[in-house]
């Protein structure tokens, strides 16, 4: 498994309905930021050189370039680090208009990405212990916005933050289906604050003090969005040969710390493939990443 989920069930959309019969699987319709993700990149000295990995293809499919994002914060609220609720309006705040964001303006076939935060939903009901599909997911999101009176948006991105971290062998995945009938982005990012193979152990010194735990969920929700950003059908829009997305071809390589809205909100988040300079880069600018040591492999026991 590098870097797609193989659990998706009625997620089809129209560039997908030939080949998806509801009610069955189709690996091609969630992808994860998988601990196995960087089974072959990150083994291999280097990991950012301009080597033999293919560049991702444009299958044409959607893709969302003003992404409007919403968190759900889902179960025991207190199970989250104390100052993840506090910090994600900053990190997702921030990367509209940052070098970080613009790495995927390439995909954007002649437009700009941005991202806009849109708000939070806390849901103290019981969260997943067991590995959750797509369609539970998608269940939750429809329920918060119904219980706030919120519309549905083609162009959002709902990050469903977990406060239970199953035995899993990734670290979070995105999907797309319907939500009050129509089509958009889901994500599941699990508490990945007690795991240490969802992040580097090693940090940059002079990032913003936040917790492991935020910083963790910081990573794994980053790579998420922006996936869901060049990708959001996964398997139609931006994937290279072997199904990888722009994120899964640079797992766990880090170059420099990541400035967004200032001084106050630096991040370690790591990079981004760019097609254009065939290396990972953290800025539309920068040059080939170096990797800091990157977690262990955890897979399914």
């Amino acid at each position: 498994m590098r870097g797609v989920r193989p659990v998706v069930g009625l997620l089809a959309a129209a560039a997908m309905a030939a080949a998806v019969v509801a009610g069955q699987s189709a690996d091609m319709l969630a992808s994860g930021h998988s601990t196995t993700t960087a089974r072959a990149y990150a083994e291999s000295v280097g990991h950012t050189s301009a080597d033999v990995r293919p560049n991702l293809r444009d299958g044409r499919g959607k893709i969302v370039s003003k992404a409007k994002v919403y968190t759900i914060f889902w179960g025991q609220q207190t199970d989250f680090p104390s100052d993840t609720k506090s910090a994600m309006p900053r990190l997702f705040g921030g990367l509209n208009g940052s070098g970080y964001l613009a790495t995927i303006d390439e995909y954007m076939r002649g437009g700009t990405a941005s991202v806009t935060y849109v708000r939070s939903f806390d849901d103290p009901s019981a969260a997943p212990t067991v590995d959750p599909t797509p369609q539970v997911i998608l269940a939750e999101v429809r329920k918060v916005l119904r219980r706030a009176h919120v519309a549905a948006d083609t162009n959002a991105v709902y990050l469903v933050f977990s406060s239970t971290m199953p035995n899993v062998d990734y670290c979070a995945w995105h999907a797309s289906g319907f939500v009050q009938g129509i089509q958009t982005q889901v994500a599941y990012i699990p508490n990945s604050a007690a795991s240490s193979t969802c992040y580097p152990t090693d940090n940059y010194t002079n990032v913003t003090a936040y917790s492991y735990g935020t910083r963790s969920l910081a990573d794994n929700a980053t790579h998420e969005l922006l996936e869901a950003m060049t990708d959001p059908v996964p398997g139609t829009s931006w994937v290279d040969a072997q199904s990888n997305e722009v994120g899964d071809k640079c797992d766990f390589v880090y170059s420099t710390p990541v400035v967004l809205g200032g001084a106050s909100s630096v991040w370690q988040l790591q990079s981004q493939w760019s097609n254009r300079s065939h290396s990972c880069v953290q800025q539309s600018t920068v040059s080939a990443a170096k990797p800091v040591t990157p977690p262990h492999k955890r897979r399914r026991s």
